[in-house]
């Protein structure tokens, strides 16, 4: 039974008569929680450096085909757009396109430059005349209003009669008229912590 007398525990009375060890050092945090907080701060330090001197490329996709230019016999590509996104595209502007015929893994992406963008949403008969494959146009037509997007292929300077590509392929991918598409245009870069701002 507990005396009602005593109001305090005894190793609390104890520990109050016993002199304050003012001699040692009193340990706030254990050595690890230190290189915790280190590697913290420094990944943070990491993340607002880029966040303020890296940039981050804002693109607009879409889907098309290779088609011959006419007159010189090479290849340009043809992408049709969302209709949201064909405002911001201009010409001139820098250019990803990947040949489904060639994985984007192993042979990288062929370099484009935007050449020229149509005013307004494309029809099926001018996708007709893009492209002969018809389930692949139905695929188009059913993702709503679409723009055509021209793409100018860059030409590799140390092999003529090819194309630069983001990885080197020394002509190992035959490219032809008609081939199915995926590409991206470069619409603008900007700074991450811009796109945190309203």
């Amino acid at each position: 039974m507990v005396d009602p007398n005593k109001i305090f525990r005894q190793k609390a009375l104890e520990k109050l008569q016993s002199p304050d060890r003012l001699d040692e050092l009193l340990t706030v945090t254990a050595p690890s929680a230190w290189i915790v907080l280190a590697v913290l701060v420094t990944l943070l330090t990491a993340l607002a450096g880029w966040a303020i001197g890296g940039s981050v490329q804002l693109r607009a996709e879409g889907e098309g085909v290779l088609v011959a230019r006419p007159g010189n016999g090479g290849l340009e590509a043809v992408l049709y757009v969302s209709l949201a996104d064909a405002p911001r595209i201009r010409p001139g502007m820098p250019a990803f396109i990947s040949p489904l015929s060639a994985p984007q893994a192993q042979h990288g992406l062929l370099r484009g430059t935007v050449s020229g963008v149509e005013g307004g949403p494309s029809t099926s008969a001018e996708m007709l005349r893009n492209g002969e494959n018809d389930a692949l146009i139905q695929t188009w037509i059913a993702q709503g209003n679409l723009v055509e997007v021209r793409v100018q292929l860059v030409a590799d300077p140390a092999r003529p009669g090819d194309y630069a590509w983001t990885l080197d392929n020394r002509g190992q991918v035959p490219l032809r008229d008609r081939t199915p598409v995926v590409g991206s245009v470069t619409v603008s870069e900007q700074r991450p912590f811009t796109l945190l701002l309203p």
